[in-house]
């Protein structure tokens, strides 16, 4: 083999790089407040996600069930495994008290979306980098507050690129609260109609909520994926999605431990 000298050594790799992209791969899960209380289902779940070396973790919303500080730290301290940048969307229990909202109990709604605000650092999130726009809203929020961040994350966005939307309830989800009554507040705040005029320009939109449905799917022109784990028994997986030169695949990967919400459902 020929020697080739450094400055040309490292001008071809250059060349290469700019014309090979490394492609972006990132993981998604959601409604994780029953595979949390399993430490060694957790902790598997997460090393196979750090296994893979992503570039990001989405976690779509149900981090907690009570809402209670060692919960929060049981929660990130697992997800922080992953070893990667964490953007996060939050669910309804996430932002309320379970066991007061379910008691009809409203006096701390403030103080807990407070707390969610000082843990995570925002409600809503949109970044963009070569492969893609990243816009993560507040399912939770009012109307006019995710027409907003829609308004500002669009203007930010690289046309040239798909948009991916990440969310906690389907957009579509039937169902609206009823502000009056306090076990609905885990309800969204508005119909599908209200809402579809900003999803015209969306790609793929992944939602962390535990329901029916296939994991993925489409609605409107756009790719559906369900990313949320269900209650105590049902299958853990995570979502892998890996994008280059604008193609998009997704793979749903079964971690596949069964028995979780047993072994250390408190600390």
């Amino acid at each position: 083999m020929k020697q080739i000298l450094p400055g040309l050594g490292f001008l071809l790799l250059l060349l290469f790089s700019c014309g090979n992209p490394q492609p972006v791969r990132f993981a998604v899960i959601g409604h994780t407040y029953y595979v949390a209380r399993d430490t060694s289902a957790f902790n598997q779940l997460m090393e196979e996600i750090h296994r893979r070396e992503p570039d990001y973790l989405f976690v779509l919303g149900d981090m907690v069930w009570t809402n209670v500080d060692w919960e929060w730290k049981r929660a990130q301290q697992g997800f922080q495994k992953a070893g990667c940048p964490i953007y996060y969307s939050p669910g309804n229990h996430d932002l309320m008290y379970v066991n007061e909202v379910s008691a009809g109990v409203d006096s701390n709604l403030q103080k807990s979306w407070a707390a969610y605000g000082q843990r995570i650092g925002y409600y809503q999130t949109f970044f963009k980098d070569r492969a893609a726009n990243y816009l993560l809203y507040n399912s939770n929020d009012s109307l006019s507050g995710i027409i907003l961040h829609f308004q500002t994350s669009l203007a930010q966005s690289d046309t040239n690129l798909p948009l991916l939307v990440f969310t906690h309830h389907q957009p579509w989800m039937k169902g609206k609260k009823d502000y009056t009554r306090m076990p609905t507040m885990h309800l969204k705040g508005y119909d599908w109609e209200d809402l579809q005029p900003w999803f015209e320009q969306v790609d793929y939109v992944f939602d962390g909520d535990y329901g029916e449905g296939e994991f993925k799917g489409e609605k409107d022109g756009m790719i559906t994926v369900r990313t949320g784990m269900g209650a105590q028994g049902s299958e853990v997986f995570f979502t892998w999605v890996e994008m280059q030169a604008g193609e998009v695949k997704i793979e749903k990967i079964e971690v596949g431990m069964p028995g979780r919400g047993k072994s250390n459902p408190t600390p």
